[in-house]
């Protein structure tokens, strides 16, 4: 007689989607770094020539200042956008969404429940992420790759409930 209890093998929890969430956070920035978009696409060039200059001058403008001494120095002073803000990547080959890393870091599990996590990124991100999204540097939702990954860290809970449940009910009675 085989006795199985399949009740929880289908069951995740609200903990293993926050977890799923943060990994879907790290597969969109790891994405970013290699310039792939989350519509399927990459290798974007930018399209303003201006922007490229900046941002391949880690923002700062394009001035000089000469000292008494003759000695010539860039004074570059950050544009005023900016602020204080770091800039992280100063690529601009193939477009790779990062410039300052606010954007992808805000993005953060909203809510989860046994069913799903709900992934947001900061509301005054808004704007920024549908520009880009016109010009076509799309970041929000995931491409099939990190889809399939995400699959696949399901299957693994699956079969790990699965193990757990079957596992220690099976019963082998033999006469």
């Amino acid at each position: 007689m085989v006795k199985l209890i399949t009740d929880n093998i289908l069951d995740l929890t609200p903990q293993f989607w926050l977890e799923i969430g943060k990994s879907i956070q790290g597969y969109v920035l790891d994405d970013c770094r290699a310039g792939i978009m989350q519509d399927n696409t990459a290798n974007h060039s930018y399209k303003s020539p201006q922007y490229m200059k900046y941002k391949a001058n880690r923002m700062e403008r394009f001035t000089t200042r000469k000292y008494k001494d003759g000695t010539v120095a860039n004074k570059g002073t950050k544009l005023k956008s900016l602020g204080a803000t770091s800039v992280v990547s100063t690529q601009i080959y193939p477009v790779n969404m990062i410039l300052t890393q606010r954007t992808i870091n805000s993005l953060h599990p909203k809510a989860s429940t046994k069913d799903s996590v709900t992934m947001a990124f900061a509301p005054d991100k808004t704007g920024l992420l549908n520009g880009n999204r016109d010009r076509g540097y799309d970041i929000i939702g995931l491409n099939d790759k990190n889809r399939e990954q995400v699959k696949q860290k399901i299957l693994n809970q699956f079969n790990e409930n699965i193990r757990k449940t079957i596992a220690p009910t099976i019963i082998i009675e033999v006469s």
